[in-house]
């Protein structure tokens, strides 16, 4: 059965220790550390690879509260120049050492933009980051993204098949693919194979909060949530929204976790 988890981006205004204790309570298994630089995140990537006493403090909170850690989220190659490919390349191969010491085994990226290096030099990469990974027993999660090189079905197959490293698996996140009108029950299906690690992240414009799932049934995350179910998907499925800049409240966990409640009810699970 799926665990649930939650990504520390969506308690961005609170302290990660009262975050935790937070969603601890409401019945989240997991938390999915938000190291995505410059995008309301607790941590960056860089800093804490080489802070001893900070990695301490955060396996203190998460052992205090019984949580695990299913990923580390760290922003992909950014290619406006070469300096920033070298810095973001960086970056992620110290998210895999914050990865490594909070006990998880996926560090979850993404391929935002490269506007000036080539697809075969972000192939090599991360290839090369891939291999330093598996040293560590640790998988390398995609997220494909609207609108990002890496954004499609085809151009996600593409890049796993170029990079062609075992450890090189999927974050699923359904909503980039509806947005670009692609079923996504037909995604998950082509790519369950590789799927390590899934976001539970809605997308119905129309609501106020058009992110937060509130387990409507046919919804895009709720036709996720089905298949999986149907494929026996055992992983962590985790809680995510966009950022609201404007909102200041602390019920999206709930909300989201009632969401999930409603979910597993529709399907007879206790």
């Amino acid at each position: 059965m799926m665990k649930w988890g939650i990504t520390t981006l969506i308690g961005h205004r609170r302290g990660l220790a009262e975050f935790c204790q937070e969603v601890k309570k409401l019945g989240y298994e997991y938390i999915e550390l938000n190291c995505v630089k410059n995008y309301f995140a607790h941590y960056n990537a860089l800093q804490l690879a080489n802070s001893p006493r900070e990695i301490e403090f955060i396996q203190e909170i998460l052992q205090t509260n019984n949580l695990g850690c299913s990923a580390v989220d760290c922003h992909g190659f950014y290619g406006r120049s070469e300096a920033e490919f070298e810095y973001t390349s960086d970056y992620l191969l110290a998210g895999l050492e914050v990865t490594e010491k909070l006990g998880s085994k996926f560090m979850a990226t993404s391929i935002p933009a490269c506007d000036i290096i080539p697809w075969e030099k972000m192939v090599k990469r991360m290839a090369e980051i891939c291999r330093k990974a598996q040293d560590k027993n640790l998988e390398i999660v995609i997220e494909a993204e609207y609108n990002f090189p890496v954004g499609t079905p085809d151009s996600l197959e593409k890049f796993l098949s170029d990079v062609n490293e075992p450890n090189l698996k999927v974050n699923f996140d359904p909503t980039h693919f509806v947005r670009a009108n692609f079923d996504v029950k037909e995604v998950i299906r082509r790519f369950f194979h590789v799927i390590s690690h899934v976001h539970v992240k809605e997308y119905l414009p129309e609501k106020i909060h058009p992110t937060w799932y509130e387990g409507e049934l046919d919804s895009p995350c709720s036709q996720m949530l089905d298949e999986l179910y149907l494929l026996d998907y055992q992983g962590v499925a985790s809680a995510e929204t966009l950022v609201e800049m404007a909102y200041r409240g602390n019920e999206a966990p709930e909300i989201i976790m009632n969401g999930l409640k409603k979910w597993q009810k529709s399907k007879g699970i206790v």
